[in-house]
């Protein structure tokens, strides 16, 4: 973690085992964030000082994957004002696995299918 705007004022380690998509808490007092498929809050204060408690895990929920690989999308949770969760649940077709296909040699076939001027 970061202060903002004063990027280069100091920097913080969090999570103890590492973590994705953060998430403050609306009164700023907590930081969640994913660990694996577990939600994890940890208690912030920042005056006088920036300081931190311990992570705790609240709870474990299967977690749509599609919104867990992209940094600029919105994360696959939330946290409403009166701190209840909003999770964003794996559809059907993500619970199943599906099959990889490899297709060898596909651009020679795309060129005899495909008359290139």
């Amino acid at each position: 973690m970061r202060p903002f705007p004063e990027v280069d004022e100091g920097q913080w380690q969090v999570s103890t085992d590492g973590g994705r998509s953060p998430v403050w808490g609306h009164q700023g007092r907590e930081l969640f964030y994913l660990q694996g498929n577990a939600i994890i809050a940890v208690p912030v204060v920042t005056i006088p000082a920036f300081e931190f408690g311990a992570p705790r895990e609240l709870f474990q929920r299967e977690i749509a994957r599609s919104l867990q690989l992209g940094t600029t999308s919105p994360g696959p949770f939330d946290v409403a004002p009166d701190g209840r969760f909003l999770i964003v649940m794996p559809s059907e077709d993500e619970l199943t696995p599906q099959p990889i296909r490899v297709v060898l040699n596909w651009f020679e076939e795309l060129k005899a299918r495909v008359s290139v001027p």
